[in-house]
């Protein structure tokens, strides 16, 4: 495998942490993904892929969980090193999850579209459904909690967090088949699976879900 690709997925997890803090660019992980699927597609042996979402799932926890080693060195006083090395082994772990669904998508046979807009999304999704509770289950950066403040979120109260993960992965994967640039079905799905996204969405957030009933409650939290 190209150790060029195997940096740029690894930059590719690191910089989709943006939106989850403060920025809010919710753009960015469905585009990181969608690279991640773009290098996927160009790597079809099932050990490169799962190199390459290796690679990703590393950048990813490696920046976005940089806390856990504040909270263990500076609040909790372990050493540096014990506290480096806890936090690179549990990110590593983590790592493994899209490691594994680059292998499995990459493993099976499906015709490239489909791998993309289907395959991979669903394994996604799985595979954070299975972090979530795995060896007590560690939920922190899932994708659909990047969505918040973006169309996708319309669709949270029905499909919930994990639905929403999956259908960020889905606009991410079309988003791979249409920079393909062929003029092809599969374009044409992708480009109307996105628009039917944003706008069901974008429908969906003007839903008033909620309804109040009695008196506000004032409580205090200490």
């Amino acid at each position: 495998m190209n150790a060029v690709r195997f940096a740029a997925a690894f930059a590719l997890g690191g910089f989709s942490v943006a939106a989850f803090g403060d920025w809010h660019l919710f753009p960015l992980p469905i585009a990181a993904l969608a690279a991640l699927c773009w290098l996927w597609a160009r790597e079809p042996a099932p050990r490169a892929a799962a190199a390459l979402g290796f690679a990703f799932g590393a950048g990813l926890f490696l920046v976005g969980w940089s806390w856990v080693y504040v909270s263990l060195h500076d609040f909790g006083g372990m050493p540096w090193p014990l506290a480096a090395l806890a936090t690179l082994l549990v990110c590593l772990y983590l790592a493994l999850f899209p490691a594994a669904v680059g292998y499995v998508q990459a493993w099976l046979a499906s015709p490239p579209a489909v791998r993309l807009m289907v395959v991979v999304p669903a394994l996604w999704t799985l595979a954070e459904w299975l972090r979530s509770w795995l060896l007590t289950g560690i939920s922190w950066l899932t994708l659909g909690y990047s969505q918040l403040d973006g169309p996708l979120a319309g669709f949270a109260p029905i499909v919930g967090v994990f639905g929403v993960s999956f259908l960020a992965a889905v606009a991410a994967g079309a988003f791979a088949v249409l920079a393909r640039l062929r003029g092809d079905r599969a374009t044409y799905a992708a480009a109307g699976l996105v628009v039917a996204l944003a706008i069901g969405g974008w429908a969906l957030r003007a839903i008033d879900w909620m309804t109040p009933h009695g008196e506000p409650v004032a409580v205090s939290l200490l």
